[in-house]
């Protein structure tokens, strides 16, 4: 560590600079070094201008590091709620092209996904003659992520094709200012971006 700093500090020096009559000035800097390892500087110093470059270029640094640990958070959180939602919409497509009966002796015409409380909450549900019936029910409260839909709260897929009912759809997450998007086409499509 110790050799890095002299090296910057040989950098930024006076010594072996010009002195008016063109001549080399033999400023030389004695460095002595005490019992613990610090080192004290003698005839020598920064002037303004090298201690105000360094000071620049250290809070250039900071800002970029902060940034770059900023940006990565909301990023992994958005993927980790885009993810989430992705799979429980191909879980509730999966079961309509399976055909799944989730009730012994009944026998549903769709399935899908929808949102409730809001956008914090959603489930996979069932359709028969009676109407909606939860099969699974999820949670985005602890991602702290919030979600915009174009086609509503309410996505079917219908038995047996598992075609997407109603149009195509995007589903958007929103974290700080960082947004990530999930399509559902027509044809049953889910598309992550």
């Amino acid at each position: 560590m110790s050799q890095w700093l002299l090296g910057i500090w040989d950098f930024f020096s006076l010594k072996n600079k010009m002195n008016n009559t063109g001549k080399k000035k033999n400023k030389t800097m004695s460095i002595n070094r005490s019992v613990s390892g610090v080192a004290i500087f003698g005839n020598g110093g920064f002037s303004l201008l090298e201690l105000t470059i360094i000071v620049a270029i250290i809070g250039i640094m900071s800002s970029i590091v902060l940034v770059s640990f900023r940006s990565p958070k909301a990023g992994v959180r958005l993927k980790a709620a885009q993810s989430e939602v992705v799979s429980a919409i191909k879980l509730a497509q999966s079961y309509a092209l399976q055909g799944k009966i989730p009730v012994a002796g009944i026998r549903a015409s769709a399935y899908g996904f929808k949102f409730t409380g809001g956008t914090k909450n959603y489930e996979i549900f069932y359709v028969d003659s009676g109407g909606d019936h939860t099969l699974e029910a999820y949670s985005l409260a602890d991602k702290n992520v919030s979600l915009t839909s174009s086609a509503g709260t309410r996505f079917i897929f219908s038995v047996p094709d598992g075609n997407f009912s109603g149009g195509a759809a995007t589903i958007t997450f929103n974290y700080d200012g960082t947004t990530k998007q999930i399509q559902i086409l027509t044809g049953g499509a889910v598309i992550e971006n």
